[in-house]
């Protein structure tokens, strides 16, 4: 999870970004701070990083404080992005469209399409690039 934790934060530096693990979400390192400093969420300090965790049952409040704060957030599940929060309420959510498979020469290439879904407050748009 830190590892995919530290590939996101290069993309998405602004943004705190939690990840669901079993009942709870946990976020690493700044991100850590960030809700420590808004929440009292307990710091636990590990090796190499440090790591702040809540249980799923506080994600609403997370939420409202986040959007009132205007803060952006990422919620990553299962090893993807499952929705990335802007400040102003909307959702945009990756998702795979199709996928190709070619071949080039001796390479074999794959062609991923990602259909974005937009949701701002209660509405959605889907984009297909």
């Amino acid at each position: 999870m830190i590892d995919l934790f530290r590939i996101l934060k290069v993309e998405y530096k602004e943004y705190v970004i939690l990840f669901k693990s079993g009942n709870f979400y946990i976020s690493f390192d700044e991100d850590s701070t960030i809700l420590n400093k808004i929440f009292d969420y307990k710091i636990v300090d590990l090796k190499n990083n440090i790591k702040t965790g809540f249980p799923l049952t506080n994600m609403d409040m997370v939420k409202e404080k986040f959007e009132e704060l205007k803060i952006n957030y990422i919620i990553v599940k299962n090893k993807s992005i499952d929705c990335i929060y802007e400040n102003n309420g909307s959702c945009t959510k990756l998702m795979v469209y199709k996928v190709f498979n070619l071949w080039y020469g001796t390479q074999n290439i794959f062609i991923i399409i990602f259909k974005f879904i937009l949701i701002k407050k209660g509405t959605s748009f889907i984009i297909k690039l």
